[in-house]
């Protein structure tokens, strides 16, 4: 999911970071719990370089709509580019749900019923 966070100040934008992130989350109107979980398990975050030559690819990618989308009035803030990117089809995700937000959201739907089930095991028959 493409989260956009502004970089300035750099020290504080892992800090900054699971708000955005529960920011967008919300706009797509995912359900709260999950929001909570996830922004729980982003209390210890690190930022590190990837050898993944696919994630690296899809982030240049969103970096590339992104100052395309950012020019557009549609786009005034990181959260409205956020949702504007995620509507976006990413090749990884093609044969599943074609977009972040698409992905996102049956992940989340999956989470939430999971949990429902763990949490009522006499619904499992």
């Amino acid at each position: 999911m493409p989260i956009i966070v502004p970089l300035a100040p750099a020290t504080s934008v892992t800090d900054r970071f699971p708000g955005h992130v529960s920011a967008v989350f919300a706009a797509l109107g995912l359900d709260r719990s999950f929001i909570e979980s996830e922004v729980a398990e982003m209390s210890d975050c690190r930022l590190a370089k990837t050898n993944s030559r696919s994630l690296l690819g899809s982030m240049n990618e969103f970096v590339y709509l992104g100052k395309a989308f950012s020019d557009d009035v549609r786009c005034y803030d990181s959260v409205e580019l956020s949702l504007e990117l995620a509507t976006v089809p990413c090749g990884p995700l093609y044969g599943r749900h074609e977009t972040p937000e698409n992905e996102l959201r049956a992940f989340a739907v999956a989470w939430v019923n999971d949990r429902s089930l763990s949490a009522n095991p006499k619904a499992l028959g």
